[in-house]
């Protein structure tokens, strides 16, 4: 349950950036009107280049000489060039209007709907205070899950996914994925600042092709009561861990709260779920002049699951706790460039890893038969010591390694066995990995 506290700090939080929105409505309102007044400009000076090249062609029909007959209708076709220039700009103007009056118009609607979210938990923080229920209920820890702590409480992922999962029923507010994008139809939001809760990802990127610039993705989900319910379930784990390590031989890890949540991205990109543990491939995304922040563990730009061509990933500003800040398992292709903290300072926490295929089965591939179209090119902007795609991955879990794979054959006997059936995500990664074996040689 929200104290009044939690009500009012996202009261203020929604009044601060409904302040914000409007003053980016009212800039975007002087665009509007400083591009009608540069059309209006370019209209006058239409007018002017017309009025001289009648005037100059009825005094061709004057003339008394060829000469100057010539002279004079030159004269006018040249007023024909600066009247196209004219109509060009005017219709730029008019490109340029319609963009800022439908930024305004959703910087507006941005704005009332802050002032609507802040005057609801007002009003909530009030009708608590009218009850007297100021001391909020801690939640306790539901049987089901205490009984898998009890039974196996190295399974951290298994424990999160339940807690999240229960804690979604009591929060059906609280969206998993802001915006997932994965086919042509999907509406891409207008650029500018996001800072909706969100429990794992705010983009997930499906897309081939897709642009996405100009977000300013703030993470407010720590500061949520879904956040601090999640951390008072993570602590009543805990004491159960704590209790079962006294005297122990392997003393189990302690979980982690919301705020080192694992599996958290600004932007994830992933192909189809049905090749993205297969290497499938994602083409053409360009992630450029974006801010993210947060206060937690969110990875900023993150992909470990499939292959990635002509990715772009440049001038984006990154603030998170986080080691994975921008992280990509099997970029092939592309640039990463200038990109840099939130204080402008060079990001140093830039990896590119080899592709993975398999998903948590951990199998790697460190480099592709000369056939194969997969291969691994060389990264525009990418520091050297940040391009670890050929090297093994000694940390990880049961990590398997493959160099001189033959990718096109391994695609094509796996959509031959997956073609027309219903497989699950999971029955398709086991599949993916029972082939790997047949076309790569395994790096003892």
């Amino acid at each position: 349950m929200a104290t009044i506290d939690d009500h009012l700090n996202a009261a203020r939080r929604e009044r601060e950036e409904a302040m914000r929105q409007q003053a980016l409505a009212i800039t975007s309102t002087q665009n509007v009107q400083a591009r009608l007044e540069e059309k209006a400009a370019e209209i006058n000076k239409r007018n002017d280049y017309n009025r001289r090249k009648y005037e100059a062609l009825q005094a061709a029909s004057r003339a008394t000489s060829t000469q100057e007959a010539n002279r004079l209708r030159s004269e006018a076709a040249q007023y024909d060039t600066r009247i196209t220039n004219c109509n060009m700009r005017i219709a730029e103007c008019d490109r340029l209007i319609e963009v800022w009056k439908e930024r305004a118009a959703s910087q507006r609607a941005n704005m009332q709907a802050c002032n609507a979210r802040a005057a609801e938990h007002e009003a909530a923080a009030q009708r608590l205070r009218n009850s007297g229920n100021t001391t909020p209920q801690r939640l306790p820890l539901p049987e089901d899950i205490k009984a898998m702590v009890i039974s196996n409480p190295a399974n951290a992922e298994g424990i999160y996914n339940k807690m999240l999962t229960y804690l979604m029923t009591r929060y059906p507010d609280y969206p998993d994925t802001l915006y997932t994008l994965n086919n042509a139809n999907t509406h891409l939001p207008t650029p500018g600042s996001i800072r909706q809760p969100y429990i794992r990802d705010a983009f997930k990127v499906m897309l081939n092709g897709l642009q996405l610039n100009g977000f300013e993705v703030q993470d407010t989900m720590p500061d949520t009561p879904f956040a601090r319910d999640f951390n008072s379930l993570i602590e009543q784990a805990n004491v159960i861990i704590s209790t079962r390590n006294q005297g122990a031989a392997r003393p189990v890890p302690w979980l982690n709260t919301f705020e080192k949540l694992p599996h958290r991205d600004a932007f994830q990109l992933i192909p189809h779920w049905t090749v993205n543990y297969a290497g499938g491939l994602l083409s053409d995304v360009e992630i450029s002049n974006n801010r993210i922040a947060s206060s937690a563990h969110l990875q900023g730009i993150f992909a470990s699951d499939g292959a990635f061509q002509n990715l772009r990933i440049r001038n984006n500003r990154i603030g998170t706790a986080s080691a994975h800040q921008i992280a990509i398992a099997g970029m092939l292709s592309g640039e990463i460039s200038n990109n840099k903290t939130l204080q402008g300072v060079a990001l140093n926490h830039i990896e590119l890893l080899p592709l993975r295929i398999g998903g948590g089965e951990n199998v790697f591939i460190l480099s592709f038969h000369p056939s194969s179209h997969y291969q691994y090119r060389p990264i525009a902007g990418l520091p050297a010591n940040a391009d670890k795609r050929q090297q093994k991955r000694t940390t990880v879990w049961n990590a398997k390694h493959y160099y001189n794979f033959r990718m096109d054959a391994f695609l094509a006997a796996y959509n031959e066995q997956t073609a027309g059936t219903n497989m699950s995500g999971t029955e398709r990664a086991k599949l993916a990995v029972r082939l790997v074996p047949e076309f790569g040689t395994f790096a003892a």
